[in-house]
């Protein structure tokens, strides 16, 4: 026995159980399970029309989907251009971080070259040798601290540019999608 299953359902009869319309006795499992199938798929998108014998609904001609518009397109560009201006400042920060850390460690090896200049010389330690020795000290820890600036500076700024190149890559795939739905605007 054939099933049409474009005529098995009208949208004016009501719903019929499913043991009267297929036949178990004459089914195997798997076509029992591709009938299910179609037949909730049939209830699902019922046709558009009652003359209609599709399964599908149709889609009307007139209208247009617009997936992306061009709102949405200037948008992404925006958000782009501003984590462009974000990750550019992130930048320079990390840069004069790094400049600051680089004049700082000069000064450091210079206060601790001369320190230890002092002390070979094996004159007595004075007060005035163990304040210059403190400030060597102090710098070098001031260097490290301002390293560990200058390196989250730069973690920072490499944060914000990979999240700029994903907003600039997302905003050319909105263009690119406006595109298609536009081909007018080409």
């Amino acid at each position: 026995e054939k099933y049409d299953l474009h005529n098995t359902f009208n949208e004016a009869d009501p719903p019929r159980p499913l043991h009267s319309i297929v036949p178990h006795s004459n089914m195997n499992l798997l076509q029992l399970v591709v009938f299910h199938a179609a037949i909730t798929a049939a209830a699902t998108f019922s046709p558009s029309s009652k003359s209609s014998t599709c399964i599908a609904p149709s889609r009307p001609k007139t209208s247009q989907l617009h997936l992306v518009s061009e709102a949405d397109v200037i948008k992404s560009v925006e958000i782009a251009e501003k984590l462009w201006d974000e990750a550019l400042a992130a930048r320079k920060i990390a840069n004069e971080v790094s400049v600051r850390a680089e004049r700082l460690g000069q000064d450091a090896e210079t206060s601790t070259s001369d320190v230890t200049a002092s002390l070979k010389e094996g004159k007595s330690i004075s007060v005035e040798k163990m304040e210059e020795a403190g400030r060597a000290q102090n710098l070098s820890l001031e260097l490290g601290s301002l390293l560990d600036e200058a390196v989250e500076a730069q973690k920072k700024a490499d944060e914000i540019e990979a999240l700029a190149e994903e907003a600039l890559k997302k905003s050319e795939e909105a263009f690119a999608q406006f595109l298609i739905d536009n081909p007018e605007e080409a």
